[in-house]
C-alpha cells in the first residue's frame, strides 16, 4: 500500500480577473502544501473562470492569464507539490482550453482538452480548438521567465522545453512518488483506457472540471467512471460559486475517488478544499483485468440518469412492458428519498443562482408577481431562499398581486396569505381599470375576448413589475416554467419576460413536486395548508372572466395535460425519439389515464406548438439550468424559429 496525499480545490472565482484568481490559487496551494499535499488540483479554466464567453477572444484576458501563470509559478516554487489549474492559451493563433502543471516554480506541461463539448458551460467550439495542428511554434504572450525554467521534459522543435499534449503524462515518481495524468472536462472518459491496456499507466489523474449542477446527473458516478477508464486514482476539482449564473449554476462538487472507493467529496455550493490520502496500489487488480480484456469500460454507457430503463417500444410490443412502468414521469426519480433530495437540490440551485445575480448587479431587492398559482409560488420560495442565502430581510422582496378580469377569490386569497406568512413586502395593484383604459386607447372593445384581451393583461402586469423594480433598484424575478416554454404558453413580452427567470428549466410536474415538498417541510401549519391548496388548484392564467368565482380558463383543457406534455418533452428533446416511438411509449405509460387517440391528439398539439413558438424561446431571459438539457438561446436546445414540423407530424399519420 502506497499512499499519496492529494487535494482538490474549488476557489472563489472572479470571472475574467486572472489576478484575483491567481491570488486564490496561490493561497490555497500554500495551505494545502503545509498539510502535506503532493498534488493540488483546481477546476477547468480556473485562472479566468469558465464562463467568460467571448471574452476568451480578448487579448487583455489572454495576456493577463499568462502573466498570472508566471506569478503563480514564482509564488509556489517553495511548495513540494504538483499544482494543476486551467487557463486559455493561444498557440499558433489557435485558442486552447489548457491545464497547466507546475512543480517548484517550473512549468512542466500543458494538457489540451481534446473533446470539446457544447454542454459544459456553453458552445465551447465557438472558442476552443480541441486538437493540435502539429508542433507548436509559438505560444502567444508566453512569459520569457518560464521558457528557461521549464521541466525539460521534452525538447520541442519550437524551443519550448515543456510537454504540450492532448494526453499529458508526467513522471513525478522520483520527486513525488507517482506518475501523473491530466484530464479536462468530459475528455477523461475513454482517454486513458487504451494506454492502460498497453501498460502505459498513470497512478493519479488530475481531472479539471466545469460541470454545471443539474439534478439528473451524479458527479461521483462521473468521477468513478474516469477512474475506471484510467485505472488510476482521480483527483477531480470542479468549478463553483463565483462563475456566471447566466444559464447554469456550478456547485463545486469536487471528489477524490477510485473505481472502488470515493475517498472524499466536497459539499455542494461551499467552494471547499478537500485533502485525502489515496492508495495508488489499489488499481493494480483493475490494470491486470483490463490487460486480459475481461471488462468493458463502464463509461461507454455513462452515468445512469434514472433507475428505470428507457425502452423504445414498437407499436406491436408495448403491452409486454412491466406493469410498474405505468405512470412513469421521466423527470422524477422513483424513490421518495431521491425525490426529496431532488427537490432540495432544485431549491438550492435556484437560490444560489438568484443570490449570485443579485450580488453581481448590486441589487438587494427583488420584485415578483404572485398569482396564487404553482409557478409564482415556487418563484417566491426561491426569492425567500436567496434572501436567506445573502442574509437579507424578507421585506426586501416586493411581492405584487395584480387581480384582473379572471382572478378568483381562491387564488387571490392564497396569494395574499402566502405573502404575509413569508414576511415579504406585499402590494396589491388591480389592473382592471388600467387595462380598460388601454383597450380604449387602442380601440379594442372590452367585450372582445380574443388574444388581445388576454395578452394585454399579461403585458400590463409585466410593465408594473418592471417599473416597480426600477423605482426600488430591484430585480424582476420571472415565474415561467420549462413546460410553458416548450409549448409557448406565455405572452410574448408579458409573463415571457423578466430580469432573471428561476423556473425556466423546471417542468410543471416537477414544480408541483417541489411546492409539495415545501408544504411538507415548512413548520408553519397555516402556510403549509395554503401551499397544499395551491398544489391542488387547477392550472390557469386567469385571463378570462371567472364564472361565479370559479376558474373559467383551465390550461390543461386548452393545451393538454402537463403530465403528457412533460413526457413528450423528455422523450423528444432529451432522448431524441421520433413521434411514433413517443406515442407508443406514452400509450403504454398512460394507458390507465388516457385513450390512445387522446394521447395522439395532445402529441400533435405539442409538436405544432413546439415548432411554432420557438421565437419566444430565442429571446428568453437568463435563468439557471436545473436539468441536463434546456432551452437557453445561449447554449441549450437550438433551432430556427421558422423550422417546419411537417416531418414530425408525418410520423403520426
Amino acid at each position: 500500500m502506497k499512499k499519496i496525499k492529494v487535494c482538490a480545490a474549488t476557489l472563489n472565482i472572479t470571472v475574467a480577473d486572472p489576478k484575483a484568481n491567481a491570488k486564490e490559487i496561490i493561497r490555497i496551494s500554500k495551505n494545502a502544501g503545509k498539510k502535506g499535499a503532493k498534488l493540488i488540483v483546481f477546476p477547468e479554466l480556473s485562472l479566468t473562470g469558465c464562463t467568460c464567453g467571448d471574452l476568451f477572444f480578448q487579448d487583455a484576458l489572454l495576456e493577463s492569464a499568462m502573466e498570472n501563470l508566471e506569478v503563480i509559478a514564482e509564488k509556489t516554487k517553495d511548495i513540494k507539490a504538483a499544482i494543476v489549474f486551467g487557463l486559455p492559451v493561444m498557440m499558433d493563433y489557435d485558442l486552447y482550453n489548457v491545464a497547466a502543471v507546475l512543480f517548484k516554480g517550473k512549468l512542466c506541461g500543458f494538457d489540451i482538452k481534446n473533446k470539446t463539448l457544447w454542454d459544459a458551460y456553453g458552445d465551447e467550439f465557438r472558442w476552443f480548438r480541441y486538437r493540435l495542428r502539429g508542433t507548436v511554434k509559438n505560444i502567444v504572450f508566453f512569459p520569457e521567465s518560464l521558457k528557461n525554467k521549464s521541466g525539460k521534459l521534452i525538447e520541442n522543435e519550437s524551443g519550448y522545453d515543456l510537454d504540450i499534449s492532448e494526453n499529458l503524462r508526467i513522471d513525478f515518481k522520483r520527486q513525488l512518488g507517482f506518475t501523473l495524468g491530466v484530464g479536462i472536462g468530459n475528455d477523461g472518459l475513454g482517454k486513458y483506457y487504451e494506454c492502460s491496456y498497453r501498460g502505459d499507466e498513470v497512478d493519479i489523474v488530475a481531472h479539471l472540471g466545469a460541470r454545471r449542477k443539474v439534478v439528473d446527473e451524479d458527479t461521483a458516478d462521473f468521477v468513478q467512471n474516469v477512474a475506471y477508464d484510467s485505472n488510476a486514482q482521480v483527483v477531480y476539482a470542479e468549478a463553483g460559486d463565483g462563475e456566471s449564473t447566466t444559464d447554469m449554476v456550478f456547485a463545486g462538487e469536487s471528489a477524490i475517488a477510485s473505481e472502488y472507493t470515493v475517498y472524499k467529496k466536497s459539499t455542494p455550493f461551499k467552494n471547499q478544499t478537500i485533502i485525502e490520502d489515496v492508495d495508488i496500489d489499489e488499481k493494480k487488480d483493475a490494470l491486470v483485468r483490463n490487460q486480459y480484456g475481461q471488462t468493458i469500460a463502464k463509461s461507454e454507457e455513462g452515468p445512469s440518469k434514472h433507475k428505470r430503463p428507457k425502452v423504445v417500444m414498437s407499436d406491436s410490443e408495448f403491452l409486454s412492458m412491466p406493469y410498474d412502468m405505468l405512470g412513469y414521469n421521466p423527470f422524477l426519480p422513483d424513490e421518495d428519498s431521491e425525490k426529496t433530495q431532488m427537490c432540495k437540490n432544485i431549491l438550492k440551485i435556484q437560490s444560489k443562482a438568484l443570490a449570485k445575480r443579485m450580488k453581481t448587479i448590486g441589487a438587494d431587492k427583488l420584485v415578483v408577481g404572485i398569482s396564487g398559482g404553482l409557478d409564482s409560488t415556487l418563484a417566491l420560495i426561491a426569492c425567500v431562499n436567496a434572501c436567506d442565502e445573502l442574509k437579507i430581510n424578507h421585506k426586501n422582496i416586493i411581492a405584487i398581486t395584480m387581480p384582473g378580469f379572471g382572478t378568483t377569490s381562491r387564488t387571490h386569497d392564497n396569494a395574499s396569505k402566502m405573502m404575509r406568512f413569508y414576511g415579504v413586502t406585499k402590494k396589491e395593484i388591480d389592473i382592471t381599470e388600467s387595462v380598460k383604459q388601454h383597450f380604449a386607447d387602442i380601440k379594442h372593445g372590452v367585450r372582445n375576448k380574443n388574444a388581445t384581451f388576454e395578452n394585454a393583461q399579461a403585458r400590463m402586469r409585466t410593465m408594473i413589475l418592471m417599473d416597480v423594480a426600477n423605482d426600488n433598484n430591484a430585480l424582476v424575478v420571472g415565474t415561467g416554467d420549462f413546460s410553458e416554454l416548450a409549448l409557448g404558453w406565455c405572452t410574448y413580452n408579458g409573463d415571457h419576460m423578466a430580469m432573471y427567470s428561476v423556473n425556466a428549466n423546471i417542468p410543471k410536474t416537477v414544480i408541483r413536486e417541489v411546492v409539495s415538498y415545501e408544504s411538507d417541510r415548512i413548520k408553519n401549519e397555516r402556510l403549509s395548508k395554503i401551499l397544499k391548496d395551491i398544489v391542488d388548484t387547477p392550472v390557469s392564467p386567469e385571463l378570462l372572466p371567472s364564472k361565479k368565482d370559479k376558474i373559467a380558463q383551465k390550461t390543461e383543457d386548452i393545451v393538454g395535460p402537463y403530465e403528457l406534455h412533460d413526457f413528450f418533452l423528455y422523450e423528444i428533446l432529451y432522448l431524441g425519439k421520433n413521434p411514433r416511438e413517443v406515442l407508443s411509449d406514452a400509450t403504454f405509460n398512460f394507458m390507465e389515464q388516457y385513450k390512445p387517440d387522446v394521447i395522439k391528439q395532445w402529441l400533435k398539439v405539442f409538436i405544432k406548438r413546439f415548432f411554432s413558438q420557438q421565437f419566444k424561446r430565442n429571446c428568453s431571459p437568463d435563468g439557471p439550468q436545473v436539468f441536463s438539457f434546456g432551452f437557453s438561446p445561449r447554449g441549450g436546445f437550438m433551432m430556427p424559429s421558422d423550422a417546419s414540423a411537417k416531418a414530425w407530424l408525418d410520423y403520426l399519420k
